[in-house]
């Protein structure tokens, strides 16, 4: 059984991001948190971007991969708060 990776690889690298931003957020504790805001949306928006234009979202893999893909964001975003 197969799906595709678009949703699979949209939430491990929200998940990603999210928690790089939650470290970034710590270090740099005196920039505005709107500009925090900012920059994640930029960042993750490249990264849609950049998923689509190489049409890596429409290759086919097995279920059990997109799970792991989503559970290893949800852990990221988890384990680096």
């Amino acid at each position: 059984m197969t799906i595709k990776l678009r949703i699979p690889i949209y939430l491990f690298s929200l998940g990603l991001i999210s928690g790089a931003f939650q470290l970034a957020s710590r270090s740099f504790q005196d920039v505005s948190n709107l500009a925090i805001n900012f920059a994640f949306f930029i960042v993750i928006g490249f990264i849609f971007y950049t998923v689509e234009k190489v049409k890596l979202s429409e290759k086919e893999t097995h279920v059990s991969l997109g799970i792991l893909l989503i559970i290893l964001g949800v852990a990221a975003d988890y384990f680096m708060r």
